[in-house]
């Protein structure tokens, strides 16, 4: 991997880390492939949400149908997922849809935690 492809990789990992959530109940969907996930068996109870939080088609189609409580991306779906949809290469959730996933800077510049990240 090229040192500028690390960069780029590194910075897309904390942006990823941040947006992970607890998730709450016993179970939830990957909005991704709406596998449902059962949080005492499958996972260690977080979920990525950055994809439902800070990015979204140009439709709304995230921020309309998904509520960060019931969905989020499962482990398999996550990989890499920051760096995709920063690239636009991930495609929005919604079935029929063709649009390209974007990332909202406005949530990424007033997230709490990434501001300290991101300088380390």
């Amino acid at each position: 991997m090229a040192s500028a492809d690390l960069v780029q990789w590194r910075l897309c990992w904390k942006v990823g880390i941040a947006f992970q959530a607890k998730a709450t109940g016993d179970q939830w969907t990957c909005a991704k492939c709406a596998n449902v996930i059962h949080t005492d068996v499958q996972n260690t109870g977080f979920k990525s949400v950055f994809a439902l939080e800070a990015a979204d088609c140009s439709a709304g189609h995230c921020k309309a149908r998904f509520n960060t409580n019931q969905w989020g991306v499962c482990f398999t779906c996550n990989y890499e997922q920051v760096l995709r949809i920063a690239k636009r290469q991930e495609q929005c959730f919604t079935e029929n849809c063709r649009r390209m996933l974007v990332v909202q800077d406005t949530i990424i510049k007033t997230h709490p935690i990434l501001d300290e990240m991101v300088k380390t």
